[in-house]
């Protein structure tokens, strides 16, 4: 991390989603962000895997992410639900600016504002803080590494819906549908 990065606290529900988690992992560093998380959210995130997916525990080291401290204070965060004051606090103890979760409206403006951290949304986090640069990056290893369907970046870059509903790529003249195997 350098000087100009500043830290942003994966909540469980995203960190159990692969493509988001990755999205968020490789577009960090070249954003100059570097996104965190605690024990008790990776174990959260664990729980919730669908089945024949790797534990975060086991693909953490693999990113070179640590762990971040368990916060201590959780009870001060009364205005937040009972089942993120953990998440909440565990963010402070960390120092994150950001705290990227699905649940935005379970964590309270007031306790937000007392632990200095802004919740958001990862779409929302992605589109407003991610670079060309950092977005690139994860669209390309993206492509590489995935193989349900394996897509080059310009394909998970266009994807549209069809007018039938179904969901097509388009790169050049060729069109593929989902489920179709790449020629």
């Amino acid at each position: 991390m350098t000087a100009e990065s500043f830290l942003v606290f994966l909540d469980a529900n995203v960190l159990a989603r692969p493509v988001t988690r990755t999205l968020l992992l490789l577009s960090g560093p070249p954003s100059g962000f570097a996104p965190v998380w605690s024990a008790t959210v990776e174990a959260e995130a664990d729980r919730h895997l669908r089945p024949r997916q790797k534990p975060v525990a086991e693909l953490r080291p693999g990113w070179g992410t640590a762990l971040t401290p368990t916060g201590s204070n959780a009870v001060v965060f009364a205005a937040t639900s009972p089942n993120d004051r953990q998440v909440l606090a565990d963010a402070a103890a960390a120092g994150a600016l950001f705290l990227v979760t699905d649940n935005v409206a379970d964590f309270a403006a007031t306790d937000l504002a007392r632990a200095g951290i802004a919740a958001v949304g990862p779409d929302l986090f992605l589109s407003e803080r991610t670079t060309r640069a950092g977005y690139r990056e994860a669209i390309e290893w993206l492509s590489t590494h995935m193989t349900s369907p394996r897509l080059t970046a310009h394909h998970r870059t266009f994807t549209r819906r069809s007018a039938d509903g179904t969901r097509a790529c388009t790169a050049g003249t060729q069109t593929r549908t989902q489920g179709q195997q790449a020629q």
